[in-house]
């Protein structure tokens, strides 16, 4: 929703499409490659688009910025207050601002893909190919928790449930569901997230 307007953007094959509140088809731009990921802050769209990010107006629905984010294709983005965060086939995540694109620093600890992002109260989750989720502070971008004992394949999406809640949902070799809670008695001192898995 943008003053009043809502939006909807989708992206497919080598181009993104706006949609008007009655799902009219209000624009069509072509994109140099395929879309993987989409997000938004207030005032843009984040289109991910191979190893490039584009973002464009949510209001005159005009090209912003565009520029190369990664050295392999971006799958996954989010948007966290005036940040825009981006997961890599590269292993990396970075974060950016969302208002000029300036990079503001480059987070390693995956050993494989990064495939999806979830921001929470405090926190940035990160799921790999490498089976594990990396928990993130927020505020000081530092890794604060390895969750390595849920899944036995990727990390393909992930939800916030509720507060001290996260669910994550692994691939075809894991078939199965895990909820996270936090319990501030175990692990560290400012608690640590156990799971519960499902098959």
């Amino acid at each position: 929703v943008q003053q009043g307007r809502v939006q909807v953007w989708t992206g497919a094959l080598t181009e993104i499409a706006v949609w008007s509140k009655k799902y009219s088809l209000k624009l069509r731009k072509k994109v140099p490659q395929v879309v993987i990921a989409m997000a938004h802050s207030d005032t843009a769209v984040f289109c991910a688009s191979h190893t490039s990010i584009i973002a464009y107006s949510t209001i005159t629905l005009e090209t912003l910025m565009s520029w190369e984010a990664h050295t392999s294709r971006v799958n996954t983005m989010i948007v966290a207050q005036q940040t825009l965060w981006t997961g890599s086939s590269d292993k990396t995540i970075k974060i950016w601002k969302t208002s000029t694109g300036e990079l503001i620093k480059t987070l390693e600890g995956h050993s494989s893909k990064v495939t999806s992002l979830l921001f929470t109260d405090n926190h940035i989750w990160s799921g790999s190919w490498d089976k594990t989720i990396l928990v993130w502070d927020f505020q000081t971008k530092e890794c604060v928790q390895e969750l390595n004992d849920g899944h036995k394949d990727s990390i393909r999406s992930m939800a916030w449930v509720q507060k001290d809640v996260v669910w994550s949902g692994g691939a075809s070799l894991d078939m199965s569901v895990c909820c996270w809670t936090y319990n501030p008695w175990i692990g560290r001192k400012t608690g640590s997230y156990l799971g519960l898995s499902m098959g």
